[in-house]
């Protein structure tokens, strides 16, 4: 850079400052910046600006600055005090002059070597005697001459002009600071004040504020007495009261029984006061001034706090969170009674730091240590889990939190959080046991997000991944229909698609596809899950794989209609057969053959329940309430209509509510055709209400014949027959897997006839039981026998 020409300060440049620096329009920010740039035009540099120096801290802002480039020194920029150029310049109380930095002595400066500023002029600003910090013009590049005197002289000018405008500024603001305290004083004063003639104790003064805390004028206050302001009952009180605050200069708010301060109002209010007095000597006589606030909104603060107190100190109870304080200074430590209740010690427990280290589990107490060292030198806060011992031997989960509080610099307490986390903790415990049973599981287990649309799978165990061949990344995110394909038959979808739409537990076997195309039996059991609201957020899909069970069902119904079919046509031949020669013959051949008949016929019967039995189990009907009397009304009507050679009555209440399917219906045919076939010349079919402490209601089925064998009562009861040989011993272990199919029991009495009851579950419940949810006594006193 180029020098600019020299001699005394140029006229023009002078006058320019002049003006910028009285132009009243100007702000001050204003006036600097135009300076500045007028000052960097004139000594032809990069950058003016104005530093201000904090010497205690160590550091120069700069407040304003004019010139490129963007990166050096841009208003706001804190500068280290010991790398700049004005530090040389503000110890030398003169301006300071470099043309080129590095040749002038400054290449090992700190302030060279932080900025590289070849070029610099500066001068000192002093405001009211005291060093406020520099006006500086800097360049990068240096120049060939050296500055001159009247270009210092101008940077000088600028600075003293600079000075000057920061001390009428910093005047002017403290005055209007003055002016609006007091105004602010005088304005906002909510205090009542009186002036009392200690002789007379009237009332000869007072100020505005006091006529609006009585609701007297000025002039009715004035011929009054102070006292008279007071509840009658108290005065004497109120009268020892102000003598001794005119003598001890003090506040009180209570009287000296304790009793709250109150002033009467000219409506006779009373207001709870505080007040404070001071004796005034004035040329006519010794005065007490008294100063009198109405406190009843603090009052009614002070009563809210206490409510607040009580509901924050119930609030902790209820969260089981307190708070803590450790002044790092005195290494005093504070809790709250929370705090103190989660330790399990007294309120009356002061404790110290290692106190509170101790107790914590010796493994954990090192976290505490180094978290809290953190804390105080790093000023890094922390969030820990960790165990105690309380004083009662229990040891519990706590969250610990803590954040340091710092003033100058320096780490001065630490405040914090305690909260008892136990149940939490267990619960986490808990949750993760459930996860891994679930990630262990044997059978496939998917969870949907009934929240999103189309219902995308979020989880899926080993298991699922295992039956179906898709990989979890995959399956995740998507809806779990990619597992149908051609032959996926759409009723079975129709069941899962209900059981989403109307939020239920439903079960089905479908037909779904591995991702290798194999097609496998699939049965699913969807189950919808609510949240805290009860709303239902998650479907978790049970699979299992059926493939092989669905084979050996197929084969054993092959095999079971080839059985009834050769068994039908071979046992009709060999029944027509024995009629035939038992109608042929004579004598015991007769009687034989007529055996035989029997006997085919008999199995004929077993063929053919069997066949029903068949049908009746394929379906799986969910239990429901249903009106016994109504069905045992229609079943009996039917078998009347069927048999009319038979009795058959009824003995019925009202309408009597059970837990049942549809194939109560068929129980009921079957028992009361047995009692025909047994030879009953009547049967009855009762339906018996509950007595008040019962939950069942019971159906009797009697008749008058000889008696149930005790084999046949022995199926009826446990199912266990073996083997299960003739049509009436089948039929009466199909009643017995069908009623406790439905969450029933079966009983019979074989004494004066037979009596079979029938006790149903009464009424309504959610939990009724699904196919496969048999009784003990379903199952038989083997379950491992081969009818089982």
């Amino acid at each position: 850079m180029s020098s600019t020409k020299s001699g005394a300060p140029n006229d023009s440049i002078r006058q320019r400052l002049y003006e910028i620096m009285s132009a009243d329009e100007l702000s001050l920010e204003d006036r600097q910046t135009e300076a500045l740039a007028l000052g960097r035009e004139y000594l032809g540099v990069q950058n003016g600006h104005i530093e201000r120096a904090d010497e205690a801290a160590g550091t120069h802002e700069v407040v304003a600055s004019v010139g490129g480039p963007a990166t050096l020194f841009p208003p706001g920029e804190t500068l280290n005090r010991a790398t700049t150029y004005c530090r040389r310049t503000m110890d030398a109380d003169s301006p300071v002059a470099l043309a080129d930095a590095s040749k002038e002595g400054w290449a090992e400066d700190p302030a060279y070597e932080e900025h590289g500023l070849a070029c610099y002029l500066g001068a000192p600003i002093f405001v009211r005697g005291e060093s406020y910090g520099t006006v500086c013009f800097v360049d990068e590049t240096a120049r060939e001459d050296s500055f001159e005197a009247s270009e210092k002289a101008v940077v000088e000018l600028l600075a003293r002009l600079l000075g000057r405008e920061l001390a009428a500024t910093s005047y002017e603001a403290e005055l209007m600071d003055a002016h609006k305290r007091r105004s602010t004083l005088v304005e906002a004063a909510p205090e009542a004040i009186f002036l009392v003639d200690t002789d007379t104790t009237e009332i000869t003064d007072v100020n505005e504020a006091a006529t609006s805390l009585t609701g007297y004028d000025s002039a009715d206050l004035k011929g009054m007495t102070v006292f008279d302001l007071h509840p009658t009952h108290s005065r004497d009180q109120y009268h020892q009261l102000l003598e001794d605050l005119a003598t001890t200069g003090d506040t009180a708010r209570t009287l000296p029984d304790g009793s709250q301060l109150e002033l009467q109002t000219a409506d006779e209010d009373r207001i709870p006061i505080e007040m404070s007095a001071s004796a005034v000597e004035l040329s006519d006589g010794r005065y007490i001034q008294g100063i009198v606030r109405d406190i009843s909104e603090r009052t009614e603060r002070e009563q809210e706090l206490d409510r607040e107190r009580e509901l924050f100190a119930y609030s902790q109870r209820l969260a089981s969170v307190g708070g803590w304080e450790y002044d790092c200074q005195t290494g005093d430590l504070y809790w709250t009674d929370e705090v103190r209740r989660i330790h399990g010690v007294d309120e009356e427990f002061t404790p110290t730091a290692e106190d509170a280290l101790s107790f914590y589990l010796p493994e954990d107490r090192p976290r505490v240590r180094a978290a809290v060292d953190r804390a105080i030198e790093a000023r890094e806060p922390y969030d820990l889990e960790l165990r105690i011992v309380t004083a009662t031997d229990d040891v519990r989960w706590v969250r610990v939190q803590g954040r340091p509080t710092c003033e100058n610099g320096e780490t001065v307490r630490l405040r914090g959080t305690f909260q008892d986390i136990t149940e939490r903790k267990e619960r986490e415990q808990e949750l993760r046991l459930r996860t891994r049973a679930m990630d262990e599981a044997g059978v496939g287990i998917s969870i949907a997000d009934a929240t999103e649309p189309d219902t995308p799978l979020v989880y899926v165990n080993d298991a699922f991944t295992d039956v179906t061949g898709y990989d979890r990344e995959d399956a995740l995110g998507t809806n779990c229909r990619f597992l149908q394909g051609p032959e996926t038959k759409e009723p079975a979808v129709d069941v899962v698609r209900d059981a989403i739409r109307n939020e239920e537990t439903r079960t089905t076997e479908l037909l779904n596809y591995r991702a290798d195309g194999t097609p496998f039996w699939n049965e699913l059991t969807v189950t919808p899950v609510t949240d805290s609201a009860g709303d239902t957020s998650h479907f978790i899909g049970i699979q299992r794989d059926v493939t092989s069970r669905k084979r050996r069902e197929r084969l054993i119904g092959v095999l079971n209609r080839v059985l009834r079919h050769n068994l039908r046509n071979g046992m009709t031949i060999v029944a027509g057969m024995g009629e035939t020669i038992a109608a042929a013959a004579d004598g015991e051949i007769a009687a034989q053959a007529e055996t035989v008949a029997e006997t085919a016929r008999d199995l004929m019967n077993v063929s053919e329940k069997a066949k029903a039995a068949e049908t009746a189990f394929r379906d799986d009907p969910a239990p429901r309430s249903l009106d016994v009397v109504t069905v045992v009304e229609q079943t009996v009507a039917e078998l009347q209509a069927a048999q009319p050679e038979a009795t058959i009555r009824c003995e019925l209440p009202g309408e009597q509510q059970a837990i049942a399917t549809d194939r109560l219906e068929m129980v009921l045919t079957e028992l009361v055709e047995n009692a025909i076939a047994a030879g009953g010349s009547q049967v009855t079919v009762a339906v018996v209400s509950p007595d008040d402490d019962e939950e069942r209601v019971t159906v009797e089925v009697r008749d008058d014949g000889p008696g149930l064998p005790a084999m046949e009562a022995r199926v009826l009861k446990q199912a266990s027959e073996s083997p299960v040989d003739h049509a009436s011993s089948f039929g009466l272990w199909m009643v017995n897997w069908l009623v406790t199919e439905m969450g029933g029991e079966v009983d019979v009495a074989a004494e004066d006839g037979t009596t079979v009851t029938v006790a149903l579950q009464q009424g309504h419940r959610d939990d009724v039981p699904r196919g496969g949810a048999v009784t003990e006594a379903a199952l038989g006193d083997d379950p491992n026998s081969w009818d089982w």
